[in-house]
């Protein structure tokens, strides 16, 4: 809990650590924040920049080397964000950062060696860094950002805790407070917030009461709404009368003969934190059922009402993965075209419906695709790559569309793709944390029953499986169904089209062939994952014209571990008739490059 300090000091005053940073190496706390679950981050000697590269990508596990070869030159920063769950408001007060309003917030306070503030709070929820979020004042979070820390020393002073400050943030336990209750104090010009929330009406009035105060008959309303407000956020009530102190001692101007007392401001939060409680709901429960219950309730509900049978639905969350520039949008032009009809697409049934598409193709790449696919109007409804450049968050671009798809009664909505609408800096798909929460976007969309296809990239290489989307295997793991679009040869049109789910209606596997002069996908056969799945997936692999391939060619291709298997199911192919075979001439080994090779017709898997 955030405490007053002595009431009679001035803000600054309460939070003066000077003198109190003991000659501790560097090393050693480096070592003492590692064993605390946080992640040091080595800095140059005297310097505030990071001593290696890629320190945006450390995590507790990774700094461990590092901690362990600690120069006792190099100076400590922390990691913020996912990784540590710490958020810290830096405020510059040399450019004319205010400290105030965060006065009282926490008990976790730094001083800078410029004179500034550094306040940690919980990072509770997802909170993207601004650089230059207010004035002075910058909000350092997600993004793999860092700060300075105690006991780093800088030319012009040193980073410094008081005690207390330092056990807090250690055990990131009580008095280590939810950024949540401050995010109000970070309002943007339109009055939406830095961490994706809806926009919230009472942010710029508690931001202009931290600036100007109230006047002397609109005190005690002032305090009333604003420890409402808190309330409803779930600040500590301690933590709360500690800020409204703070607001009262530092921008109101007091009745000479009748001015506010702390024990009156504490008084006036408690009674608002009644009464807040007074109106909390009760808890329901959890309502835990036998399984012969639950079989018996699966029975009573409708079957899935598939938009496009065993791919999407209305309330499911899919993922559409595949190399960049294969045919992934391509395909779902193909898809909002039978949508559009009705007509079966890849033989499987589809369920007219309009959709909500959020491309990141140019406006001209999707006039030509919607005119060569015949899309009418009223059957999508989409925006741009141009509309994807904006301060707009994923979450908030996500709930847009679901809301859209709610007026006009569709629904499907399209994201194509996540990187690009989830405004993901290099390599930040790796993070499982930042994965996550954009997928639980997604499940929120879904939950309004809307479904969901997010388009995804693969990784190098043409490995089958969910292991193939590029990143982390968040969002594979949160996804309801994965499907992988796959060019098995390169620079022919034929495609595959691997899927898993949660549902017996999914399709395993097709392979397909494109049309461009009709701009139609047609399904040449199926592909299992038995012993009769691999072969058809080995002949699959085959060039359609000699020299052909190798079974050791085939086998790096498909990702199989035996070429000696995939060699025996050529050899017996060759038998039957399905495949050509070109032996090597006489006296060249293997080793040089004699191995038979085996190609084969479009039919042959049919």
């Amino acid at each position: 809990m955030a405490s007053s300090g002595d009431t009679n000091a001035g803000p600054a005053d309460a939070y003066d650590t000077s003198g109190t940073s003991p000659p501790f190496s560097t090393k050693l706390i480096a070592r003492l924040y590692h064993a605390n679950r946080l992640v040091p981050v080595p800095l140059r000697p005297g310097e505030k920049k990071p001593a290696i590269l890629g320190h945006s990508q450390l995590t507790h596990a990774k700094v461990a080397p590092l901690v362990a070869a600690w120069s006792a030159g190099q100076g400590v920063g922390l990691l913020v964000g996912e990784q540590t769950r710490l958020a810290v408001v830096d405020v510059d007060t040399k450019n004319g950062g205010d400290p105030i309003p965060f006065l009282g917030t926490t008990d976790v306070v730094a001083r800078t060696p410029s004179g500034g503030y550094h306040f940690y709070y919980l990072r509770d929820e997802p909170t993207p860094s601004r650089i230059g979020a207010r004035p002075g004042v910058d909000l350092l979070a997600d993004g793999g950002r860092y700060v300075g820390a105690w006991p780093t020393a800088l030319p012009n002073g040193a980073y410094q805790f008081q005690p207390k400050a330092l056990a807090i943030l250690l055990g990131r336990g009580p008095g280590l407070t939810p950024f949540s209750s401050v995010r109000h104090l970070f309002a943007t010009r339109e009055g939406s917030t830095t961490n994706g929330h809806d926009k919230d009406p009472d942010a710029k009035w508690i931001t202009r009461l931290w600036q100007h105060g109230a006047p002397k008959g609109e005190q005690r309303q002032a305090l009333t709404r604003l420890a409402g407000y808190y309330a409803k956020h779930k600040q500590p009530a301690d933590a709360t009368a500690v800020q409204l102190w703070t607001l009262v001692t530092t921008k109101f101007k007091q009745r000479p003969n009748d001015p506010w007392t702390e024990a009156q401001v504490r008084e006036l939060v408690a009674s608002i934190y009644a009464a807040e409680a007074a109106t909390k709901p009760t808890r329901v429960k959890l309502a835990f059922r036998d399984l012969t219950d639950l079989i018996a309730d699966a029975a009573k509900e409708p079957d899935v009402p598939w938009t496009w049978n065993g791919y999407l639905a209305p309330g499911v969350f899919s993922v559409l993965f595949g190399k960049p520039k294969i045919g992934k949008s391509t395909l779902v032009f193909g898809l909002l075209r039978a949508l559009q009809s009705g007509e079966p697409f890849l033989d499987q049934a589809v369920r007219s419906t309009s959709v909500v598409y959020l491309s990141e193709e140019p406006l001209k790449s999707l006039a030509q695709k919607a005119a060569g696919f015949g899309i009418a109007s009223g059957q999508a409804y989409l925006v741009t790559r141009k509309d994807g450049f904006s301060t707009r968050t994923f979450r908030e671009a996500m709930l847009d569309a679901a809301d859209h798809a709610a007026a006009i009664s569709a629904t499907q909505v399209i994201v194509d793709t996540v990187n690009f609408w989830g405004r993901l800096a290099k390599d930040e798909e790796q993070d499982a944390g930042v994965m996550t929460e954009l997928s639980r976007v997604c499940q929120e969309v879904a939950a309004r029953g809307i479904g969901v296809l997010a388009l995804h990239h693969s990784k190098k290489g043409n490995e089958i499986g969910t292991d193939a989307m590029r990143g982390s295997g968040a969002l594979a793991a949160n996804a309801d169904i994965c499907v992988q679009f796959r060019e098995p040869h390169a620079g022919q049109p034929e495609r595959e089209l691997h899927a898993w789910g949660r549902y017996d209606e999914t399709p395993v596997g097709l392979r397909l062939t494109y049309d461009r002069d009709r701009r139609v996908y047609r399904v040449l056969g199926e592909i299992g994952r038995g012993p009769d799945g691999q072969r058809r997936r080995v002949l699959a692999a085959l060039p359609e014209e000699p020299p052909g391939a190798s079974a050791a060619e085939v086998a790096k291709q498909l990702g199989l571990k035996s070429a000696d298997r995939v060699r025996g199911i050529l050899q017996d192919a060759s038998i039957a008739g399905e495949v050509f075979v070109t032996e090597p001439p006489k006296g060249i080994s293997r080793r040089k490059g004699g191995a038979a090779r085996y190609y084969r017709d479009l039919g042959a898997c049919l």
